[in-house]
């Protein structure tokens, strides 16, 4: 694995490694140590051991981590759910014809079966999915149930499910169709909603990552993740006509912005990988147009948007921490090496993220984190965004 070479940060002095959640942790660890062999009774954000305090008017030495994150990736109710997308089907077939397989083999899995009986609430569903070992904490599914506002369409049945399930799955199998219509999640990628039809036997595999694959070559997209907005559609018995109407419906969201303006920031495959990177980030809109607006701040300033999001997808790793050669992989989607934005999106957005990244907000921040609530804390400066770790997240 050759050597991680670390892009050129120009103009504000963004030359220190940005730590991510997991790096987080361990600035909070090493804090702990030192203040138990020391009589010292504060610090200042500047001796966080991740980075050595810089003599005056010159830029931070740079951190020793390999691992040159930009932001820190939330990996809560939302996000964790894009990370770690299982089967809950044995007769799924794990999709690999871009090499990236968006499932854990069942092999791999150890079955959890639950009976959601007529009658629970959206909270006694929640708990019991928390007592089978599903998931970890009931009250963040029940909060994402009541920010998709579905709390009152969950259907009884019994299903199979496996330790940490993503939230947006769970609430895929426990939604189901009704007057022929389907839901796609926000952040569903192109595999992954081949393998919700599957589970639900209206296709056989691949039959879906073929049609959009069809489609963005007879429309010259130039590529195929990101261009198929998520939502509610009818479903006609077919895989093409459903890429079909997921496709003419972001092509009609986008006219609505062409329309209103005769001069966009960037090309328009460009917002649309924006787009579905807003979506990896964060499930809730009031948090979009800010995480919209760092990452235009950091392209303004050629910084490395160092998104973790977009190197787990180009590597098909979603169940556990990089390692320390993946994450100098020299993967197109490894937004810690590579300057810029990856070549095609990740997932599929909203119409929350797609408007995010059209009409991102304008501030000066750079750096953002998420603590355990999900809130939202962002930062101008390396120095700021430290100390936002070590007062939320320890």
């Amino acid at each position: 694995m050759a050597q991680q070479k670390k892009p050129e940060q120009k103009e504000l002095g963004f030359d220190s490694s940005v730590p991510s959640r997991n790096d987080a942790k361990t600035i909070v660890e090493e804090r702990k140590k030192s203040q138990k062999k020391t009589t010292v009774v504060a610090k200042s954000p500047k001796q966080v051991p991740v980075a050595k305090k810089a003599p005056p008017k010159k830029p931070p030495p740079k951190a020793k981590s390999n691992k040159n994150v930009q932001f820190d990736i939330s990996f809560g109710p939302f996000l964790a759910s894009f990370i770690i997308f299982v089967s809950l089907v044995l007769a799924v077939v794990i999709f690999q014809s871009t090499g990236k397989p968006a499932l854990l083999t069942p092999k791999t899995l150890q079955s959890i079966d639950v009976e959601i009986t007529s009658g629970m609430s959206a909270r006694q569903i929640a708990l019991l999915l928390e007592e089978s070992g599903v998931i970890e904490n009931h009250e963040q599914l029940l909060s994402y149930f009541e920010e998709l506002e579905i709390t009152t369409r969950l259907q009884p049945g019994t299903y199979s499910f496996a330790a940490q399930t993503p939230f947006a799955y769970i609430a895929s199998l426990l939604v189901k169709p009704t007057d022929n219509t389907l839901l796609i999640y926000p952040g569903f990628t192109i595999e992954d909603i081949d393998a919700l039809l599957v589970a639900r036997k209206l296709i056989k595999p691949t039959e879906f990552s073929q049609a959009a694959s069809l489609i963005a070559k007879e429309r010259r997209l130039g590529f195929v993740e990101g261009w198929f907005i998520s939502g509610t559609y009818e479903w006609h018995g077919s895989a093409y006509d459903l890429a079909l109407q997921m496709q003419d419906a972001l092509n009609e969201a986008l006219h609505s912005y062409l329309a209103a303006s005769d001069q966009l920031r960037l090309p328009l495959a460009q917002i649309v990988i924006i787009a579905s990177m807003i979506q990896r980030e964060t499930n809730k809109v009031s948090q979009m147009p800010l995480i919209a607006g760092v990452i235009y701040n950091r392209l303004a300033v050629q910084m490395s948007l160092g998104i973790d999001a977009t190197l787990r997808y180009g590597l098909g790793v979603w169940d556990r921490p990089l390692t320390k050669d993946e994450s100098a992989s020299d993967s197109p989607f490894n937004t810690h090496t590579h300057l810029g934005l990856p070549p095609a999106g990740i997932g599929s957005p909203s119409l929350a993220a797609l408007d995010a990244a059209m009409k991102p907000a304008e501030h000066q921040w750079f750096y953002y984190i998420h603590d355990r609530q999900q809130e939202i804390h962002p930062a101008k400066t390396y120095e700021e965004h430290k100390a936002n770790i070590e007062r939320y997240l320890q």
